[in-house]
């Protein structure tokens, strides 16, 4: 799914990720990279494979699209990250091997990066590039933006329908990305007139039907 913001052209895909396609950019955000051991030292069962999962995901999406930089727009981590996490060493070696440039914008999740040798020199603020402000969240004073920040998903619950699913969200000021990881919940969004919502489904992207969704369009 290709659409336009703020006079550039960005194609929608379907694992939670946007190609900027002037650029040949990658945009993700919100991987939470070492929530799994977060949670196993609190007493959870959080698999470590979901994370491997989302860098090979992410591995796969820098090779089938040429990608020249990949831009993390914040949450990179979900909190202190070991040096020693299975998931960094993993991402470590994607974008070495790659020889890619790349960057983090901090996330509200991320103020320990600044500490891990690897990460601090990618780590920045936000920036602006091409007329648009690369942040994590979304923020009036900070626009045209894209982001990350609220993981959006859309919903439907009624007796007879129970939908949810990631999705792109365009307001008249932001692109927000769906959360790239896996381990991460989603904020139901309530979409208001003149706003686009993009459906992420598992094999394609596709624009919210103007009606409401009815059982039978899932």
């Amino acid at each position: 799914m290709k659409i336009s913001f703020a006079g550039q052209t960005f194609q929608l895909l379907p694992d939670r990720a946007a190609l900027w396609l002037e650029r040949s950019v990658l945009l993700v955000s919100d991987l939470h990279l070492g929530k799994d051991l977060i949670f196993q030292s609190r007493g959870f069962s959080l698999s470590c494979e979901v994370e491997m999962h989302d860098v090979r995901r992410l591995a796969s999406l820098l090779d089938t699209h040429s990608v020249r930089e990949l831009w993390i727009l914040g949450d990179f981590a979900h909190g202190r990250l070991s040096e020693e996490s299975q998931s960094l060493i993993s991402f470590l070696d994607m974008v070495r091997t790659r020889k890619l440039p790349w960057r983090i914008v901090a996330g509200n999740h991320d103020r320990h990066l600044a500490s891990c040798s690897t990460l601090a020199e990618h780590v920045i603020t936000g920036f602006v590039s091409a007329g648009i402000h690369f942040v994590h969240a979304p923020n009036s004073k900070t626009v045209p933006a894209i982001c990350g920040h609220l993981h959006p998903v859309f919903q439907r619950r009624s007796r007879t329908l129970n939908f949810r699913t990631p999705c792109f969200y365009v307001t008249a000021e932001s692109l927000i990305l769906p959360s790239f990881g896996s381990h991460t919940g989603g904020f139901a969004i309530s979409p208001r007139p003149g706003e686009q919502v993009y459906l992420v489904t598992e094999n394609q992207v596709m624009s919210l039907p103007e009606r409401p969704l009815n059982s039978s369009q899932c």
